[in-house]
């Protein structure tokens, strides 16, 4: 059997290539893709060949993706033929893939939004990981696909102050139709809470850039005893930290939030399984608590996937991300 994928070929391209795919083997699922989401920040990253990255092409790209199974190889049980599942495979037309891998979606939810379901589930360790609770006040640095969906979750996990940052108007006036409560275009334009008990500053902080230099606004941002989580995959040095006055004297705990950062085999207290997060991002997203539509600015067919990589690149379009579709 025969399938296009998308490749990044060399820095900045991007081409369709045509791939021989096996039958399933036993635990794994052949799957025919319905859509896919690209995640911007990683893939637009690896694709620049930014640091941190592995700068080796050509390599294939994405890990939201939903489909329909075709096949089940020997000793699949839990899932059947003509199911429709989610999975983070690259973006391709068909693939066999690791039941481990794969996720059942929930009836009703729609083919883009659940294969959102990757992006949700990253935002959704890095706002465990900063321990949001009821009243609290949290500032999310950067209101990109994962910014957002960050700031959208801490809203749902309790907080009664959800203040956004970012340089771009449009991505601020989206983050308010999505929920947040504050709107500034740099952290010197936030105002800081002012709490009787806790102090001047932000309970948590999560930095979602994916730039060196904003995780000092963060540091900054953070009251006395507060929490920055690191969310966004920085790409580059942070420099000019004063550890002594940002972090030490002030008693911060700063959390690192990678989306491979999780437990592997159970949960344990407010750290999930991959898995587990999953799931959990499924669910939000079928009871319609965590709001993808916004945050998929188009559709375009899968053998245009060169083009949308192309649009979202220039950063001339206010495009948060692009759904491709593989039944085009």
């Amino acid at each position: 059997m025969q399938a296009q994928r998308v490749c990044f070929v060399e820095k900045d391209q991007v081409a369709m290539e045509t791939v021989e795919v096996a039958p399933p083997a036993a635990g794994e699922l052949l799957i025919e893709a319905i859509c896919s989401v690209i995640s911007p920040g990683t893939e637009l990253a690896s694709l620049r060949a930014k640091p941190n990255t592995s700068g080796e092409f050509p390599m294939t790209s994405g890990y939201c993706l939903c489909g329909r199974v075709l096949e089940v190889g020997e000793g699949v049980e839990d899932y059947a033929t003509g199911q429709i599942v989610v999975s983070a495979m690259p973006h391709a037309s068909l693939m066999t893939a690791s039941t481990g891998i794969c996720r059942a979606v929930p009836d009703g939810l729609a083919p883009p939004q659940a294969a959102a379901y990757a992006l949700v589930a990253i935002s959704l360790q890095g706002v465990r990981k900063a321990r949001v609770q009821l009243g609290d006040s949290v500032a999310v640095l950067g209101l990109g696909v994962i910014g957002n969906l960050a700031a959208q979750l801490c809203r749902a996990a309790g907080a009664t102050l959800v203040t956004g940052i970012d340089v771009a108007s449009w991505r601020g006036d989206l983050a308010r139709r999505c929920g947040v409560d504050r709107i500034a275009a740099g952290a010197e334009d936030a105002e800081r809470p002012r709490h009787p008990v806790r102090g001047e500053g932000f309970d948590a902080v999560i930095e979602a850039t994916g730039h060196p230099e904003p995780i000092v606004d963060a540091l900054q941002l953070a009251r006395r005893l507060g929490r920055v989580v690191l969310l966004g995959s920085t790409r580059g040095l942070a420099s000019n930290v004063n550890f002594y006055r940002d972090v030490h004297h002030k008693g911060l705990t700063i959390v690192g939030a990678h989306g491979a950062a999780r437990t592997r085999a159970e949960d344990v207290g407010h750290l999930r399984t991959r898995a587990s997060e999953q799931l959990t991002s499924l669910d939000l997203l079928a009871a319609g608590r965590i709001d993808v539509d916004a945050l998929i600015s188009d559709t375009m067919p899968a053998a245009e996937a060169p083009r949308a990589f192309a649009r979202l690149s220039s950063g001339e379009e206010p495009l948060m991300t692009v759904a491709l579709d593989w039944t085009a």
